[in-house]
């Protein structure tokens, strides 16, 4: 059995110890660290400014035993040098380059020659007149190299001080000339003494303002912390009381800070949670009892529509039922005219046609509106379903241009048929895809007294694209969105003058939307209109 982990609980009071504790630690360790590169730093340029006085001064001695070659007097001078503090080596070149004279302290191994990876050789230093230093790694340490170029002084005198006539021209006259006959190098490096000195000063200066002001810290700290945590105490009081219920429950804190904004809003909060729960508990009653009058309308509403549904569904098998008695005889009274016109029970006079004509055309219009009518009926109850096969797109535009074609040369206008080449096969019940496009077709002939007719077929990605555009009367924007709804055209006028009952539309957006696809329009009034639906050219089979 695992062991409960028990979690320790850090108070505010030595939370604000450690903290202000920490950060003076942080503060006088930093202030520690700077003051000792402060002092190293110091110390640095003390060491460099001390070097290129020696080397400045090894370079004016040396002058004359580089001028002669004499070996001797240099390594006199070198010796001297090496006997000071931090002084690691010394060497003087010749104008070649060439060593002569050189010598290191004892610590050191080997001197670093002038061209190693840490310390290149220039060229300015031998033609450079000032002092130069730089920082090289050597055996483990930084060294600092100065370097100063031995140079003398030519003098060349006037021919007429010499005895000699002036030559012709402008002549030479007292011309000093400097140049460099060698190189004085000097390595330093602060010793081990100079910074244990350093730094044990340092050291204790700072340990003693750590304890110090640490000591005063955490007195004040303490101080500060019994004036803060007291008033915070009660505030913790007040809201476990707060949590149990007690909401008469005050914190008396008078002090004019942030502690005492703290409190005074406290007590606000609970005066407005008192007032809040005796809001809520008024509610509450006025939501149980509106709740009780809502369950019983949703009663009254759950069985309203409930007959709804079954008025609907009664409908739809009235109108369905309705729809094939009615066909019988429409069937009968079409097939009697067209026996009559074709002359099956003998010649009709003459004026016996153009009725006939009109009982014929009549009854294929009623016949359309019974067989609309009948899938509408069938669709709203769920009862018409889809043959789907293969299908030709141009062969569905061709049968829909051909049924059309003599209503629209009927009516003087041209019907253009536009299909992509190369469509593939589509997969759906092409007779309702065939019905859909012709009821737009047919709409499109109805409402267009003059121009054309176009219709298109065409792929889009995964889909088919049908569109029907004509030069009509087109449709008003506010009524665009509601002319696919059963029984609804433009207004009554275009009833009265067009015929028609509204469901062309209707039952186009039906068989579209049972092949997955949709269906829209774009119109302007006086200029035409666009109908077009899109259907996936293979319908998922069940």
């Amino acid at each position: 059995m695992a062991m409960p982990r028990v979690q320790l609980r850090v108070g505010l009071p030595l939370k604000f110890i450690l903290s202000i504790s920490l950060l003076i630690a942080v503060t006088s360790i930093s202030l520690g660290v700077f003051f000792v590169r402060h002092d190293v730093a110091l110390v640095t340029a003390e060491l460099l400014e001390r070097g290129r006085s020696l080397v400045r001064n090894l370079a004016f001695n040396g002058e004359y035993g580089v001028l002669i070659g004499n070996r001797e007097l240099l390594e006199t001078l070198v010796r001297g040098l090496i006997q000071q503090e931090d002084v690691l080596y010394v060497v003087i070149h010749d104008a070649t380059g060439a060593v002569l004279a050189a010598g290191k302290a004892e610590q050191l191994r080997a001197i670093p020659s002038a061209g190693t990876p840490g310390r290149p050789w220039t060229e300015r230093e031998w033609t450079d007149p000032d002092t130069r230093a730089a920082q090289i790694p050597w055996e483990g340490d930084t060294v600092y190299e100065v370097t100063h170029p031995i140079r003398t002084r030519q003098v060349r005198l006037e021919r007429e001080a010499l005895g000699f006539p002036p030559l012709p021209g402008p002549g030479e006259r007292g011309v000093q000339r400097e140049r460099t006959i060698g190189l004085a190098r000097m390595g330093m490096s602060l010793s081990v003494r100079r910074v244990s000195e350093t730094l044990t000063g340092l050291r204790q200066a700072i340990t003693l303002a750590l304890l110090l002001v640490g000591l005063a810290g955490i007195i004040v700290t303490v101080l500060l912390v019994r004036v803060i945590v007291r008033p915070i105490n009660e505030l913790v009081t007040g809201t476990a009381r707060l949590r149990e219920g007690e909401l008469d429950y005050r914190v008396s804190v008078a002090s004019r800070d942030e502690i005492g904004d703290l409190a005074r809003s406290f007590n606000t909060m609970a005066h407005a949670l008192r007032q809040r729960e005796e809001e809520l508990h008024a509610r509450g009653e006025e939501l149980g009892r509106l709740n009780a009058l809502l369950t019983g309308q949703q009663e009254v509403l759950r069985r309203i529509n409930a007959e709804l549904a079954a008025a609907s569904r009664h409908k739809s098998e009235f109108l369905a039922s309705m729809s094939h008695e009615l066909r019988t005889p429409l069937n009968a009274v079409i097939g009697f005219t067209e026996l009559l016109a074709a002359g099956t029970y003998g010649l009709l006079p003459p004026r016996v046609e153009e009725p006939l004509q009109e009982i014929r055309h009549n009854a294929k219009r009623l016949m359309g509106l019974i067989s609309d009518v009948l899938d509408l009926a069938k669709i709203e109850a769920g009862r018409m379903e889809l043959s789907c096969a293969e299908y030709l797109v141009p062969d569905v535009v061709e049968s829909v241009a051909a049924t059309v074609r003599p209503l629209a040369q009927q009516k003087g206008l041209a019907l253009v048929v536009e299909v992509e080449p190369g469509l593939p096969e589509g997969y759906g019940d092409a007779q309702r895809i065939r019905q859909a496009l012709l009821n737009l077709v047919g709409n499109a002939v109805k409402f267009t007294e003059a121009g054309e007719i176009q219709i298109r077929a065409c792929r889009q990605e995964a889909m088919f694209l049908f569109q029907v555009a004509d030069t009509g009367i087109g449709v008003p924007g506010e009524v665009l969105d509601q002319i696919f709804e059963p029984f609804r055209q433009a207004d009554a006028s275009v009833t009265r003058e067009h015929g028609g009952v509204g469901l062309g539309l209707s039952i186009a957006k039906r068989f579209v939307e049972m092949h997955g696809g949709r269906i829209w329009a774009e119109s302007t009034p006086g200029r035409g209109s666009l109908f077009a639906f899109s259907i996936p050219i293979r319908m998922e089979q069940a």
